[in-house]
């Protein structure tokens, strides 16, 4: 007969924790978009609390949809009307600036 400590096995069936990442410069270099690809396919391994790019509010706000991210910030102020609007309904917050880029960096794990 085999005895099997009931904590062990609990220890390994049990899900992997979830983690929360930001992903900064999500729309910049094709490193960036290949952590974009992976967190979409992490099957629920990953939260993504924050992406951030310089000026191109448009794909970032298609990419903060696609990942559920909690913020998006454009670092360049001018976008930000765009992003703003991109995002209507979503339910996703949108910031701008370098204080926003540096509250989004410090959300969560850095990726990207």
């Amino acid at each position: 007969m085999q005895v099997i400590n009931p904590a062990l096995r609990a220890e390994r069936t049990s899900a992997p924790a979830v983690r929360s990442v930001t992903v900064l410069g999500a729309n910049a270099v094709r490193s960036a978009l290949s952590t974009v690809d992976l967190l979409k396919r992490g099957n629920g391994q990953y939260r993504v609390e924050a992406v951030t790019a310089n000026k191109n509010a448009a794909d970032l706000a298609k990419i903060a949809r696609e990942l559920k991210a909690r913020l998006a910030v454009v670092a360049d102020p001018s976008a930000y009307g765009e992003l703003k609007a991109a995002l209507a309904g979503s339910g996703i917050e949108a910031a701008s600036g370098e204080a926003a880029v540096n509250r989004g960096g410090g959300s969560g794990r850095w990726i990207g």
